[in-house]
């Protein structure tokens, strides 16, 4: 007789109350085995502890750059001030895994088994049925998109500091649209998530998550945003570093201020590097499950499908296909390593320095201006003074033969009030547009812009002689 494929059939063990909203491939009111489906009780010990450990690390990271910051509140200002903010959501990412790795499997990820004779522990599913599993979900899925998105913020910031050419106080007029971009769009997909049910339970690392089982969830709510985040923020991080080594190149005899704009070029690549290979990395290790999760299902079925009592799916030369346990240790490890860059930022002379007066009583003097803000300003404005050195300048001319005191006064009057020469032509010293008198930082005492060479005064006209003719 012709063998028939029947498809799933939920066993007796996994099946939970209608009306909950449970789905497990593609059967209503059946839910996955919890512990695991796929990994034996060793590999799971060892997942939980490598999650724990790194959101121990990430923990302390993201703390210590946000006490820094609350440190010298002036010193991490625009463009930079994005980071913090993406610290600060790395923050409830990592306490979110470490309460998963302190909770027990049945306090958030896992149902406890049913009264019925057989039950076992399922996977939670839902917004509705258990809180402590929603409060994770919220905070991790909220969090973790947010970072995504400031670190989106801060490359638009880079780009226009460093590419446009725009001063502090220009793009910190534009922090509120920063926050409502950051803050935007994770909140609503984590009603809308919370709306469509889609909470699910991750019996690998005890927190509770979206598309761990619910491949279209996967793809829509996780995948999609990781990877337009990332590609966004490539894409301006790279137009940034070539604005800022076009300056560069345009500043070859200025030694001084091009050595610090390379180091501050190397800052960022580092900086930038440590985020990006995590996030890429993570993105590839969604791609892959998405793709091959309806294979290692296939592969579960037909090894249990005798042990559930339930009908074995029949499909001729299938290989069978099983998850590999690193991929998911990479992915919960990329997932958190993310979180330790900005304590490489702050970390610092500056910082240590801020440390040791904090932690010995005294007051650390605040910096007006950061550094990295200094070295933009102060490339572009070099840049824009040999532009202007080179242009040719109109000669007033000078007389050798005897003036009046009035005439020095008045050719001296002439060049104090003369009209300033004109600005660099768009496109040269990276900038695509002059920047605002409003929009530059003003200068600080001690700063190259400060040491302006001081205009000559008028003196007053002298009294004309006495005439002999007059008594």
């Amino acid at each position: 007789s012709a063998q028939r494929d029947y498809g799933f059939w939920c066993p007796r063990e996994l099946k939970v109350p209608s009306g909950l909203g449970y789905s497990f491939m593609g059967v209503p009111d059946c839910s996955p085995p919890c512990p695991n489906m796929y990994f034996s009780s060793g590999e799971l010990e060892l997942t939980r502890y490598l999650v724990g450990v790194m959101s121990v690390v990430c923990l302390v990271a993201t703390t210590f750059t946000f006490l820094t910051f609350l440190l010298d509140r002036k010193r991490f200002r625009y463009p930079e001030r994005p980071i913090i903010f993406y610290a600060t959501c790395y923050v409830a990412v990592s306490l979110s895994f470490l309460v998963g790795f302190l909770l027990d499997d049945s306090a958030a990820a896992c149902n406890a088994p049913g009264l019925a004779p057989g039950a076992a522990g399922t996977v939670t599913q839902g917004s509705r049925n258990n809180k402590a599993c929603t409060a994770v979900f919220m905070l991790l899925y909220f969090s973790a998109m947010a970072g995504a998105l400031w670190w989106v913020v801060l490359t638009i910031t880079w780009f226009l500091a460093a590419g446009l050419k725009w001063g502090r106080e220009a793009i910190e007029k534009r922090a509120a649209a920063f926050h409502a971009l950051a803050w935007g769009p994770p909140a609503a997909l984590t009603v809308a998530l919370l709306a469509l049910n889609k909470v699910e339970g991750d019996n690998l690392s005890g927190v509770c998550y979206a598309g761990l089982y619910d491949v279209t969830t996967l793809r829509y709510f996780v995948l999609a945003p990781l990877g337009a985040c990332a590609a966004a923020g490539l894409s301006l991080l790279l137009a940034g570093i070539v604005s800022l080594n076009r300056v560069r190149l345009e500043m070859r005899h200025d030694g001084r201020n091009q050595t610090k704009l390379v180091k501050f070029m190397v800052r960022i690549g580092v900086f930038s590097v440590l985020y990006l290979v995590p996030q890429l990395a993570l993105v590839a290790c969604l791609v892959y499950e998405q793709a091959s999760r309806a294979a290692w299902e296939a592969t579960w079925l037909r090894d249990r499908c005798t042990e559930y009592r339930i009908p074995c799916p029949y499909q001729a030369n299938q290989p069978k296909q099983r998850p590999a346990l690193v991929l998911f240790l990479v992915k919960y490890f990329t997932t958190l390593v993310v979180g330790i860059p900005p304590a490489f930022w702050v970390g610092s002379r500056k910082t240590c320095l801020g440390w040791a007066a904090f932690l010995s009583g005294r007051r650390h003097k605040q910096a007006v201006v950061n550094e990295s803000r200094r070295v933009l300003e102060e490339s572009h404005d070099v840049c824009s003074q040999t532009l202007l050195a080179s242009a040719p300048r109109k000669s007033r001319g000078t007389s050798t033969q005897g003036t009046s005191t009035h005439a020095s006064s008045s050719n001296a009057l002439e060049e104090a009030t003369a009209p300033p020469p004109p600005p660099p032509p768009p496109g040269l010293c990276g900038s695509s547009k002059p920047s605002s008198q409003h929009s530059r930082v003003s200068p600080t005492p001690g700063s190259p812009r400060a040491r302006s060479p001081a205009l000559p005064r008028p003196s007053p006209p002298t009294a004309p002689a006495a005439s002999p003719l007059q008594g």
